[in-house]
């Protein structure tokens, strides 16, 4: 009588040079930590805190997501890339919910890259600061391969998260 509903985000990433031609498109599915999972549970059926805001995160080391991250951890571990323009993580415009699902399409998050770096991941944190190592890791995905737009070029992040059973 254990069944699990499967849900997750779905990361839609396209790098694009600093003339705003696609170099790059890939989709793929996250690893949401456990503590988000406890998070949601908590939220949804023991009226525990909510968070309306969330932040996009990237990495640029070799780490592979486990479904144990922190934010306490995370972006050490992962090596947090903060080399784009911007004081703080762009947040994450959701619009509405529907048939299980909500997703940043009519509200993509545009990074505007300063350095000249490949990145190998994205997360996603209630925190907001570049480099905070305070609040919820909500989900953490590798690329399939390394982005780098280049100084000038844009990582373009779609994300929807959706439950299924």
């Amino acid at each position: 009588m254990h069944e699990q509903c499967k849900g997750g985000f779905t990361y839609t990433v396209e790098t694009l040079d600093k003339d705003g031609n696609l170099i790059d498109r890939e989709q793929r599915h996250n690893v949401m930590p456990k503590e988000v999972l406890n998070y949601v549970a908590n939220a949804a059926f023991k009226q525990g805190p909510q968070f309306g805001q969330w932040f996009a995160g990237l990495f640029t080391g070799n780490y592979t997501p486990t479904g144990e991250e922190t934010m306490a951890a995370l972006p050490s571990v992962a090596q947090e890339f903060t080399g784009y323009e911007g004081a703080g993580r762009p947040a994450i415009v959701f619009g509405a919910v529907a048939n299980g699902r909500v997703d940043n399409i009519t509200s993509p998050i545009e990074l505007t890259f300063t350095q000249d770096v490949e990145v190998r991941g994205g997360f996603i944190s209630n925190g907001s600061g570049k480099g905070s190592t305070s609040g919820l890791c909500a989900s953490v995905v590798r690329f399939s391969s390394p982005k780098r737009p280049g100084v000038g070029g844009v990582l373009r992040i779609l994300v929807a998260q959706e439950f299924f059973s």
